[in-house]
């Protein structure tokens, strides 16, 4: 399954189809792997590469994401996550137009039990005209995914996620023309699947982030902050940072 879903990927790469396809590739590095306020490599660094193929005007996309430990002890924890999905807006152009996203995750542990892996289904959704009062922006959004096993086994791996966040962006340098973006978010969750915690809303994250456009290239620096809300998703609150380079084709 994982050899096809890759081979329909990049094969779209070498096709002539001219303005149909876009390619968006980008790597981060991140400071901690913070995966919905759990902490997933215990406070150790992640290379994170990720492409996702987009069909032009049609709104699906496929993608690839993964995640690599930076110390040799989370080998065993490498993840392969593919992606697919259908993006499109209600309502273009009106103060009630909703940005809407609906996708699903094959999450994928190559170096792990084949029961470890899951699957993922949600529907997330934007506001982006609701709050544009001002040359700030605000954008009110949130998503709700529910997680299953993608192999047939005893360990139930059935949950929700509730999403909920604010994002907030806001141009300050005629230097730079990408805005700064602020987000406050938290998560609620009926258990969180496999994790097996308890259920309820986990934490509150927020964070701050702009582009940088440099010969062709895309630089986006974030530094995030996690206040936790549930001993059992997560004992600690945290700090992290990202450094992100991306490129579009």
């Amino acid at each position: 399954m994982i050899k096809i879903f890759i081979g329909v990927l990049f094969c779209g790469l070498f096709a002539e189809a001219g303005d149909l396809l876009s390619l968006d590739t980008k790597v981060s590095y991140v400071s901690k792997y913070m995966w919905r306020g759990f902490d997933l490599l215990e406070g150790d660094p992640s290379i994170q590469p990720e492409a996702t193929l987009s069909f032009s005007e049609t709104g699906l996309y496929l993608g690839v994401w993964a995640s690599y430990g930076t110390k040799s002890k989370w080998d065993e924890w490498d993840e392969w996550d593919f992606y697919g999905g259908y993006a499109t807006t209600f309502y273009e152009n009106m103060i009630y137009a909703v940005e809407a996203d609906f996708g699903y995750t094959f999450f994928h542990y190559p170096n792990q039990n084949k029961y470890i892996d899951s699957q993922e289904i949600a529907v997330n959704l934007k506001f982006p005209s609701l709050l544009k009062l001002t040359s700030t922006r605000f954008i009110p959004y949130t998503g709700v995914s529910y997680s299953f096993a993608a192999h047939k086994n005893e360990v139930d791996q059935r949950g929700y996620w509730l999403k909920l966040g604010l994002n907030m962006e806001q141009k300050i340098s005629s230097l730079n023309e990408n805005p700064f973006l602020i987000y406050i978010e938290t998560f609620c969750n009926d258990g969180a699947g496999s994790m097996q915690v308890e259920s309820g809303f986990s934490h509150i994250a927020t964070g701050i982030k702009t582009t940088f456009e440099v010969w062709g290239l895309g630089f986006t620096p974030s530094v995030n902050y996690q206040e936790t809300l549930e001993d059992s998703v997560n004992k600690d609150n945290d700090f992290w940072y990202t450094l992100t380079a991306s490129k579009a084709f």
